[in-house]
């Protein structure tokens, strides 16, 4: 007699389109724009360093900038919206949809060099979503699910970045 399982993948596609805006997020609040002097010192190890960013094209202004904040803010705010429907109350999946809601808004608004100084509503953003890691890293390690929904290095790295950003925006 053979048992029939499902295993729902969406979570997990939804988790890649996640990684999608966060890529949108280094692209637009990130940018690193690299001189042909710097080309020309460091020859192929200056590729091998930083991400080519074509000369012709100019760096947005800040106004540019923070409109395509925004925007990326609205997908962020939908997709987390979409993820609560993906998944059930209470389980792993929606502590990990969460964990990286909170991480791609830290990334999104934390200081950059583009915004060095965050306006304080943006500061209590990253406060919340801070505070939202580190709730949820805590009740898996309560819980004995930290393998699963914190693992390793990645886990460390998203409850220390949390902290330091609680340090800073406390400060």
């Amino acid at each position: 007699m053979a048992i029939e399982t499902t295993i729902n993948l969406r979570p997990s596609m939804h988790l890649l389109s996640q990684r999608k805006l966060l890529g949108d997020v280094m692209e637009s609040v990130y940018i690193t724009c690299v001189s042909p002097a710097f080309l020309i010192a460091f020859g192929p190890l200056a590729r091998s360093l930083t991400r080519r960013r074509a000369r012709t094209r100019p760096s947005p202004t800040p106004e540019q900038t923070i409109a395509q904040v925004y925007q990326i803010q609205n997908s962020v705010v939908h997709w987390a919206e979409e993820s609560l429907t993906l998944t059930a109350n209470n389980s792993a999946e929606r502590d990990i949809l969460q964990l990286a809601f909170h991480h791609i808004t830290l990334v999104l608004h934390r200081p950059s060099p583009t915004f060095p100084v965050p306006p304080s509503e943006v500061l209590e953003v990253c406060m919340g979503a801070a505070r939202g890691t580190i709730r949820i890293s805590g009740n898996a390690v309560q819980t004995g699910k930290a393998d699963v929904i914190v693992p390793g290095w990645p886990g460390f790295v998203a409850v220390f970045m949390s902290g330091l950003t609680l340090a800073y925006c406390s400060w």
